[in-house]
């Protein structure tokens, strides 16, 4: 998803102690594997020694794990 530059001035970027647990309800050595394993966002490096997560890409995860009330199991 290509950003307006206007829009990029606005995303937001999200501290891990931000990220858990109102938006992440994982440990923090659990949510690394899955970056690791492709199957959690990577963060963006801030500056040495820290990073951050867009905000946008964590409501993306959100959503695609959510369950799909209209499916029968």
């Amino acid at each position: 998803m290509k950003l307006t530059p206007s829009e990029q001035s606005l995303e937001r970027y999200l501290s891990w102690k931000q990220l858990h647990p109102v938006y992440v309800n994982v440990s923090r050595s659990t949510a690394w594997r899955g970056i690791r394993d492709g199957e959690f966002p990577a963060p963006v490096r801030i500056s040495r020694g820290r990073v951050a997560w867009r905000e946008r890409d964590i409501l993306a995860w959100q959503a695609a794990r959510a369950p799909n009330p209209g499916v029968a199991a």
